[in-house]
């Protein structure tokens, strides 16, 4: 009996691979799962996401919502009002 852990080398791209894993059974999926849960970081993932909230709410203080939202709604009534005067 051969007593060497099986080695194989797949050339898929992460599409390919999420294509085969989602035609897999669900017990399939749920003991895939299983197997890799234990390798996902929580909280560096959740430090991260924090990480970047915190980016996000210093670049944007400051800024009115509600301006931002007007100035977006100029923007597109400007492009708006130039596409109708080509007519």
């Amino acid at each position: 009996m051969d007593t060497h852990p099986l080695s194989l080398n797949l050339d898929l791209s992460l599409e390919q691979l999420a294509g085969a894993l989602k035609r897999l059974p669900e017990p399939d999926k749920v003991a895939l799962w299983r197997m890799l849960d234990h390798e996902i970081d929580r909280p560096a993932i959740a430090g991260r996401f924090d990480l970047a909230l915190q980016k996000i709410r210093a670049a944007s203080r400051g800024i009115d919502e509600a301006g931002y939202i007007y100035d977006k709604y100029l923007e597109h009534n400007e492009e708006w009002q130039e596409y109708i005067s080509r007519w």
